[in-house]
């Protein structure tokens, strides 16, 4: 198992050196699926560098790109992305862990009530993105309620009866 963590590392170093970083230190934060969370250490600053499949990786830049561009709207920024060997990197903002306190609740939920704000003519979004593992289709729609039912709950609903749930039974009256 070291063995592997080693190799992963190796191979995210390398990617991030052929990409023009130099990087003074690696630890990896977390790895599942073939995915990975690094902090990355490069002289005077610290990043989170994110591994997995390119349409992932490019899914999830896209939305933090998009979340920033909201005014009033905070998210970690994108400083690059990049692909190789079939494998999406994603370089952004390294943002400390701590104790979130009173200010920062009002903060967040001052950000919620603007994203709740936004008002469109469409729904969706320019890319397709993930919930987990699974895809999600941001086909755009011309209502908030057709893209929730047509595009996020219709589709779940469907896997699990693919899945064999019978949520006749599951969800009754």
């Amino acid at each position: 198992m070291a063995a592997q963590e080693g190799a992963r590392e190796q191979r995210v170093r390398c990617a991030m050196t052929e990409s023009g970083f130099q990087v003074e230190g690696l630890k990896p934060l977390s790895q599942q699926h073939g995915s990975g969370v690094w902090l990355a250490h490069f002289a005077g600053s610290t990043s989170i560098v994110k591994t997995g499949p390119t349409e992932n990786i490019s899914a999830e830049a896209w939305g933090l790109r998009a979340l920033r561009s909201i005014e009033g709207v905070w998210s970690p920024k994108v400083i690059q992305t990049w692909s190789e060997a079939g494998k999406g990197y994603l370089l952004m903002e390294y943002v400390p862990s701590r104790s979130a306190n009173d200010q920062d609740m009002a903060r967040l939920g001052e950000m919620v009530a603007t994203l709740h704000g936004k008002v469109s003519d469409q729904f969706g979004g320019e890319t397709n993105n993930f919930i987990g593992s699974l895809h999600q289709d941001n086909t755009t729609a011309p209502s908030w309620s057709d893209f929730w039912w047509e595009r996020r709950i219709g589709p779940q609903l469907d896997l699990a009866k693919d899945q064999g749930y019978n949520l006749i039974q599951a969800y009754p009256d």
